[in-house]
């Protein structure tokens, strides 16, 4: 669906999920839970849009602070609406979104 370096979209049970690659034998270390509905990254950051029932919340996360030891409540801060999402986008240069499903 959507790859970056270690990072992953992958698909159980018809529901896309976020996360890090664990091995090529497609195990993952989750990050962010379905349904996921648009990604996109640069060197330093993934950014990730969730959809909840009616509403979007999104994410970012920090690639040099990541690895396959972290939980995902260790790397990843609470869902942002889009303003505040714009707000940090600008602040620290993350990219747009490049991938929609």
């Amino acid at each position: 669906m959507w790859e970056d370096e270690s990072y992953a979209v992958y698909v159980i049970d018809d529901q896309a999920y976020f996360g890090i690659k664990m091995d090529d034998e497609g195990t993952f270390h989750g990050r962010i839970e379905p349904e996921i509905v648009a990604i996109g990254s640069n060197v330093k950051f993934v950014v990730v849009a969730r959809r909840i029932k009616e509403s979007t919340i999104y994410f970012y996360i920090d690639k040099s602070v990541d690895n396959i030891y972290l939980n995902a409540d260790e790397i990843i801060e609470t869902g942002y609406s889009l303003e505040r999402f714009n707000e940090l986008k600008k602040r620290y240069g993350l990219p747009e979104f490049s991938t929609y499903f």
